[in-house]
């Protein structure tokens, strides 16, 4: 029988969302990550607030599928 624990793989979403909102942010490398992409930050669309509860989806679902 196959047995997992989902609080490690809540934590493990929640905390690659929180390092890819970092890791993007201007707080670290959104303006490198524009120069390298060639885009100015007024060629960034808003995303909505549905990407990003689809995006969190999709990485719990990773991460469960790796667990």
């Amino acid at each position: 029988m196959i047995y997992f624990t989902t609080l490690p793989i809540v934590l493990s979403t929640v905390g690659a969302f929180v390092l890819g909102a970092l890791w993007y942010s201007p707080i670290l490398f959104q303006k490198f990550w524009l120069i390298g992409e060639g885009v100015t930050k007024g060629d960034i669309p808003k995303r909505s607030v549905s990407y990003m509860v689809r995006t969190s989806i999709y990485a719990l679902i990773a991460h469960g599928c790796i667990a």
